[in-house]
């Protein structure tokens, strides 16, 4: 588990990877420099909450158990260039 504060104080962070940590589920928000957002080899079965997140380009949600992705779930990540979903049991897009 992180808070949804966790990383309230670190708004000049551009590069966040918390790969192998079990999370299941994740609020990420209000990173304006946040480009890179790395969360592979966790658990993650749902959508994850990112908001705020106006440059991430590069987000890695390889090897969890997203099972479902929502429509226009990343509508609002207009700077995303580069999206890893492999190696999970996705069957509703």
């Amino acid at each position: 588990y992180i808070s949804e504060k966790a990383f309230e104080t670190n708004i000049g962070l551009k590069r966040l990877y918390i790969n192998h940590n079990n999370l299941k589920n994740l609020t990420i928000q209000n990173l304006d420099n946040l480009e890179l957002l790395e969360l592979a080899f966790n658990q993650i079965f749902q959508n994850i909450s990112i908001k705020n997140l106006s440059n991430l380009n590069k987000l890695t949600l390889t090897n969890n158990e997203i099972k479902k992705i929502e429509r226009n779930y990343f509508k609002n990540l207009s700077t995303l260039k580069i999206l890893y979903l492999s190696s999970n049991p996705i069957d509703t897009i």
